[in-house]
């Protein structure tokens, strides 16, 4: 089972489970820089750094030497974020 819990910029617990396949989920500082780094040493990536602006994530996905699924995660800058949440955040600071 996968469970990722994110505390969103404005203390809102996001839950995300996935039972079809487990994964173990890293935040790091900056996607686009650990991709290049780790494909530099010699991983192979299942995935291309890409924006899940629903998330307000950017994502990579590869597997280690015993098959898990590791995803590691950085937040998008807020114009990238879906604009919902761009005013989910706003209505949230307003009812503060």
């Amino acid at each position: 089972m996968r469970l990722l819990l994110q505390v969103l910029h404005w203390g809102i617990l996001r839950i995300i489970i996935n039972t079809s396949s487990p994964a173990i989920v890293i935040e790091v500082d900056n996607v686009n820089e650990t991709f290049n780094t780790l494909q530099n040493k010699g991983v192979t990536f299942l995935t291309e750094p890409q924006d899940m602006a629903a998330w307000e994530i950017k994502v990579i996905h590869f597997k280690d030497p015993e098959n898990n699924l590791i995803e590691l995660f950085s937040e998008l800058p807020k114009e990238k974020w879906e604009e919902h949440l761009i005013e989910d955040e706003k209505n949230f600071k307003k009812s503060k």
